[in-house]
């Protein structure tokens, strides 16, 4: 994955934890940032091998 494509998928992950977040589902906004960071990770890694 290209180093545009990784800031895309942080953004599109970040707006959706915040959409959980003001939708009141705290814990879907968590779980979510998390997942976000954990793939954002894993894409970093490939990337730079």
């Amino acid at each position: 994955m290209s180093n545009k494509g990784i800031i895309i998928l942080v953004i599109i992950w970040m707006l959706f934890s915040l959409v959980w977040f003001l939708a009141g589902n705290t814990v879907k906004g968590i779980i979510w940032l998390c997942v976000g960071v954990i793939a954002v990770i894993i894409a970093l890694i490939r990337n730079s091998k």
